[in-house]
């Protein structure tokens, strides 16, 4: 019964390390794409192990990029506000999105 709970933990542990490690990919590919590297442009964009919709991942980050650039230009408080939470809603679209492309990439 001891080995059994203890089985239990270590696949529960294996399972959290393999989640955390897809977030950090997601994660990595966020911030690339957000700051325009073009390293990890290629690399998401070049993912052929899994099949993902390439032009829905280009509108998530145009919305996401749109939504900065016009941010930088509103001044008023109220319209501040609600261009922040805009940004948010089209930064975790995007970061939905990634998580589902990293969670379906083969364990390494």
């Amino acid at each position: 019964m001891e080995d059994e709970d203890h089985d239990e933990e270590s696949e529960s542990e294996d399972e959290d390390q393999v989640s955390q490690a897809h977030t950090n990919i997601a994660s990595r590919w966020f911030d690339g794409l957000i700051s325009k590297d073009i390293t990890i442009t290629n690399e998401v964009y070049s993912i052929n192990s899994i099949d993902f919709d390439r032009q829905e991942l280009r509108k998530l980050v145009r919305r996401v990029h749109a939504m900065k650039d016009k941010r930088q230009g509103v001044t008023e408080e109220n319209d501040g506000a609600q261009m922040d939470a805009e940004i948010m809603g089209a930064k975790k679209s995007l970061t939905r999105f990634l998580r589902a492309i990293a969670r379906q990439l083969p364990n390494e």
